[in-house]
């Protein structure tokens, strides 16, 4: 016989999508077929996705708002004991359980793993009979519910020239959220918009005491810089709420001001030793002080005809020293009674 379908299977991530923070889930489904007496609803999830948390107990609650406590749940771990793989429901259908809608909210004993780590697998809610028959069956791949993201943290970028296609120093500071383990790194993306990669860059702790191993290569719309060896000498931990920082050299500014008002966000993250994230910023984040222009070489300025009350032509040439895009104006100004009202103006 075939599985029967469930209809409108519906995987809530909420309350906190960020790593380490506890969690809640709420699965919604319509059965196709009832669920015989003695069945069991089950659910289960992609390796990796859920963190046992051993400071709360799970509870699985359904009905308005709810309300309602299930009874008969046995939670399932992986051989480590790290991870949630199973919800079964074991008493929701002691007598038949007709064709219907369900939701199950799943809290406490849950959190979000410590780093983002790219998953596939899937979440899987079926229905069987007393004899562990499925019944009715969907799958949801994991990249159909809600992401775990980086803790965000408060970051700061400050160049130390602000002038348009100069040379500058990136100084990087931010105070971490969650503990950084061993080995870890810093990930540093710059979009490619808002700066130039001068010669190759070199990094350094912010306090200029030790040079930091670090590579730049260009992905995508980023140049993206990964220090890797802050926390290689400890064997424990970098302690949360630790505020560090770093500068970068061997990079300009870019030739245009547009950078400035450019949308796309620059990046600090914290991460694993394989570049798994675990604190960042991600939206927001600009360099201060924001790029001023530089100032022109004037070679002349000429007034044509300089008799009193005659019609004259004031001739300028100069050179930018900067790029100018094909839609620059040019803005020339006046000392106040210079000239007296041009009858006419090209």
């Amino acid at each position: 016989m075939a599985v029967g379908a469930l209809n409108n299977h519906v995987i809530t991530h909420q309350n906190q999508q960020y790593t380490l923070s506890t969690t809640e889930y709420i699965i919604s489904f319509q059965t196709t077929s009832e669920i015989p007496a003695g069945g069991k609803i089950i659910f289960t999830f992609p390796d990796k996705r859920i963190w046992k948390d051993s400071s709360s107990t799970m509870v699985v609650t359904t009905g308005t708002s709810f309300g309602t406590t299930v009874t008969g749940v046995t939670a399932t771990y992986d051989g480590t004991n790290t991870w949630l793989t199973q919800v079964e429901l074991a008493s929701e259908c002691t007598s038949i359980c007709a064709v219907s809608s369900f939701s199950f909210k799943i809290s406490g004993g849950i959190k979000n793993p410590d780093y983002v780590e790219p998953l596939t697998g899937n979440f899987v809610t079926y229905t069987t009979d007393s004899s562990g028959a499925i019944v009715n069956r969907d799958i949801k791949p994991n990249s159909d519910v809600t992401p775990i993201l980086p803790t965000p943290m408060v970051s700061t970028i400050v160049r130390n020239i602000d002038t348009l296609s100069t040379a500058t120093n990136l100084t990087v500071s931010f105070t971490t959220i969650n503990p950084f383990p061993s080995g870890g790194k810093i990930i540093f993306k710059m979009p490619t918009d808002q700066i130039d990669i001068a010669t190759s860059v070199t990094c350094f702790k912010g306090d200029l005491s030790s040079s930091l191993t670090c590579t730049s290569v260009t992905s995508g719309s980023y140049y993206l810089v990964t220090i890797d060896e802050w926390c290689s000498v400890a064997s424990a931990p970098c302690a949360a709420a630790t505020s560090l920082s770093f500068i970068i050299q061997g990079v300009k500014n870019p030739a245009l001001l547009a950078a400035n008002v450019a949308a796309t966000s620059w990046e600090v993250l914290t991460a694993t030793a394989l570049s798994y994230s675990i604190d960042g910023t991600v939206t927001g984040l600009k360099p201060t002080p924001t790029l001023q222009g530089v100032a022109i070489t004037l070679s002349t300025v000429a007034v044509n005809n300089p008799t009193v009350y005659k019609e004259t032509t004031v001739l300028f040439n100069f050179i930018p020293n900067s790029n100018l895009p094909s839609n620059a104006l040019i803005d020339i100004g006046f000392p106040t009674e210079f000239a007296f009202v041009p009858t006419t103006q090209t």
